[in-house]
């Protein structure tokens, strides 16, 4: 039996730019592993979601850059549960309020900072 088709809206083609920091090479990553496996699938989901807007993109590379990491290390998660995790939540809830209102910038800074710190130890 054959799993769930997930459409990606992901149509164009990504070339590694040293601007980007690996972030096209991580997309195509698990772009291409998201037909046969089903995490694959949510993490290129997250990242196309990602380059659709440049705020997200910033404040996720900043953490990233913070803890010496770069996009290219999203390709990791496969093998970092604790961190793939989180960053799945992470990106599910990016704009789900909290208790006290909207998410704010320092909030999309500790929450990517968290991930950045899981994905470099765990």
């Amino acid at each position: 039996m054959e799993g769930p088709h997930i459409r990606l809206d992901v149509d164009r083609e990504f070339s590694p730019k040293p601007e980007d920091g690996g972030f096209g090479e991580a997309l195509d990553f698990f772009k291409n592993g998201s037909k046969t496996q089903g995490r694959d699938a949510g993490l290129a989901f997250a990242l196309a979601e990602i380059d659709r807007s440049e705020y997200k993109k910033e404040i996720i590379s900043q953490a990233l850059y913070t803890e010496g990491l770069n996009w290219i290390d999203i390709k990791n998660l496969r093998e970092k549960p604790e961190a793939s995790r989180f960053f799945g939540q992470m990106m599910a809830h990016w704009d789900t309020p909290t208790a006290t209102g909207p998410k704010t910038k320092k909030d999309h800074e500790a929450e990517a900072a968290e991930f950045a710190k899981l994905l470099k130890s765990s």
